[in-house]
Formats: structure tokens, C-alpha cells, sequence
């Protein structure tokens, strides 16, 4: 395998009896980083034993925009009208799917009724 394939991945320990990936030339000055050195670990550590009363306040977040809708002052000069919400659904498609299903099952079973009384 050349030593400049980028598709081989450099994450995982070399497999036994082959030689370890190659690194890219500018990582080649980089040492093995343990975890006792890492930054992030050592203030993850801090945190994770420290008092909860006294961590630091989430970051203040910033006021969202409002979101554009068909029915904002933003779209007043299209050519359709604004879309508006019902306050009142529509119920006719759930009454069809919760009747038609039943009216089958009689269906099927006064057939079968008038079926096996005739044997």
C-alpha cells in the first residue's frame, strides 16, 4: 500500500504484523497526545468534580428572528392569498379510515355467515 493513501484510516492501531498508517507530513513533528495532557479532558475532569452552585451560566443567547410565514406582513404583496391555520380540523378522513375498516370486517363476516349457513 503507498504511504501517501488517504483512504486508509488513521484513527485505528495498526493491525498486527503490518506496518502503522502513514501520517500526513504536516503531523509529522506532532508527538502522541495522552489523555492526561489533553485540555479539553483535564477541564471536562474539572467540571465533572466541581459543585454544580458554582459552574458558570450558560452563554446568554441571542433573540431569534422570526420565522417568515405566508401569513407575515413580509409576504403581503404576493400574488396568493396568506395561508391560515383552520381552528376547526377537518374530521372527514379519520371518520372514513375508522369506519371503512369495520364496515369491512362485518362485511366479510356476514358473508362468511351467509356462506356457512348455506352448507
Amino acid at each position: 500500500m503507498p504511504p501517501d493513501d488517504r483512504t486508509r484510516d488513521i484513527t485505528l492501531p495498526p493491525l498486527p504484523g503490518r506496518p502503522p498508517p502513514a501520517l500526513p507530513d504536516e503531523w509529522k513533528g506532532l508527538g502522541p497526545l495522552s489523555a492526561e495532557q489533553d485540555p479539553a479532558v483535564v477541564r471536562a475532569r474539572r467540571m465533572a468534580t466541581g459543585p454544580t452552585d458554582e459552574m458558570a451560566a450558560p452563554p446568554r443567547a441571542v433573540p431569534r428572528e422570526r420565522t417568515l410565514a405566508f401569513s407575515s406582513p413580509e409576504m403581503r404583496h404576493r400574488s396568493i392569498e396568506p395561508v391560515q391555520v383552520r381552528s376547526n380540523p377537518r374530521r372527514w378522513p379519520w371518520v372514513l379510515l375508522t369506519l371503512f375498516p369495520i364496515l369491512v370486517i362485518v362485511g366479510f363476516g356476514v358473508a362468511w355467515l351467509v356462506l356457512f349457513s348455506r352448507m
